[in-house]
């Protein structure tokens, strides 16, 4: 009779850890979800910076052997966060970006 209580709790817990293992498999789907999710972000985000910058260089770029370049002084991303708030918004007309920058703790 021990023998069958004892295969009786076994079958309780595989049961158990099947159900964990079940749930563990089911929290990964969504953080693999949730990954994509974050790396299509960084993709757009990447995306919209080069945007950004080729229009840059487009718009004041220098002509140079058949290309256009663009020479901006060196600079810290951490500096740049924390000295300053860039806005952007569309103009009235809604055909040009605005983008306006201003030091951090001035003006409101």
């Amino acid at each position: 009779m021990r023998s069958v209580e004892e295969i009786r709790n076994l079958r309780k817990e595989l049961g158990r850890r099947e159900e964990r293992l079940k749930d563990r498999e089911e929290e990964m789907k969504k953080l693999r979800e949730q990954l994509e999710g974050e790396r299509a972000g960084g993709r757009e985000l990447r995306q919209a910076a080069d945007a950004l910058l080729t229009a840059a260089v487009l718009a004041w770029g220098e002509e140079t052997q058949g290309e256009k370049r663009l020479t901006l002084p060196r600079f810290g991303v951490g500096e740049m966060q924390e000295g300053y708030i860039l806005h952007a918004r569309r103009d009235p007309a809604g055909e040009d970006y605005i983008l306006s920058v201003r030091p951090r703790g001035e003006g409101a």
